[in-house]
């Protein structure tokens, strides 16, 4: 098995594709948190310069290129002859039997990750992440993984030492909330903190249950949402909550509605 890394303590290195909405919800939340983890400083993210280059295209999203905006990213450097082996032999690997030419900036990702320290390279690119061992068998310093599984990762009690068990932090301008013993933690969105708290059902599937939350500035308030539909796993569940929360938050849900936790309230009376 390979060695695990600290997401903490290592260079982490992104795909143009992170900021993509896949349709998949649970990745998609994934890197909604990365980059509260990033943004509050419990873990750095890089852009290889080859993803910079990626992202500058004039067919990026403006949204996307707003979101790499004052990233870190490295610079493209002459290689040695090692390295230039060494680029050759990942070119082989991730090509396969594909056209010539059609992965080679997929190279110069990983390639990049791992010649400045990458301890993870976050992507949504299905084709890298099947081929993510043979790699790692080749690049020994370098994880390839998904959001989901970055997240998963960086919250394990072997990486970060933590016997006990661990929870998601907080995002910023979001609380961590307590119900009996247990500690519930949110993601943010427009204002408001959305926690998916599935539970197990007799059948073995998972219930449709969220709150809402929402700071007033002198306390934070919270409201339970929950429909009759059920899910085979956790992740289903868990993502199809964080879903449910936002369309309540937008106002798409009947007889469902958040207007009655109020605004912030800034200032003095």
């Amino acid at each position: 098995m390979a060695k695990r890394v600290n997401p903490q303590i290592h260079n982490n290195f992104v795909d143009a594709n992170f900021w993509d909405d896949s349709g998949n919800l649970l990745e998609d939340a994934a890197m909604v948190e990365i980059l509260d983890l990033e943004q509050r400083g419990e873990t750095s993210l890089i852009l290889p310069f080859s993803v910079k280059e990626e992202i500058e295209h004039s067919n990026t999203p403006p949204e996307i290129k707003k979101q790499a905006e004052g990233m870190v990213y490295t610079l493209r450097t002459q290689l040695t002859p090692n390295e230039l082996a060494l680029r050759a032999k990942l070119l082989g690997l991730i090509q396969g039997n594909a056209k010539p030419g059609k992965h080679e900036r997929d190279v110069y990702h990983l390639f990049e990750s791992d010649k400045y320290g990458g301890g993870y390279f976050i992507t949504k690119d299905t084709r890298l992440l099947r081929k993510a061992g043979e790699v790692e068998r080749l690049l020994a310093s370098l994880r390839i993984v998904s959001p989901s599984q970055f997240v998963k990762h960086f919250h394990s009690d072997s990486v970060r030492g933590n016997s006990r068990s661990s929870v998601s932090p907080v995002p910023r301008n979001c609380v961590r909330l307590s119900k009996g013993n247990k500690q519930l933690s949110y993601i943010s969105y427009k204002g408001y903190a959305i926690h998916p708290a599935p539970l197990p059902l007799a059948n073995g599937r998972w219930n449709h249950e969220v709150y809402v939350a929402r700071d007033k500035g002198y306390e934070w308030v919270e409201r339970k949402f929950s429909t009759a539909t059920s899910f085979a796993t956790q992740e289903e569940a868990i993502a199809h909550c964080i879903t449910f929360g936002k369309q309540i938050i937008d106002g798409k849900v009947p007889n469902c509605s958040v207007e009655d936790l109020g605004a912030k309230q800034t200032g003095s009376e």
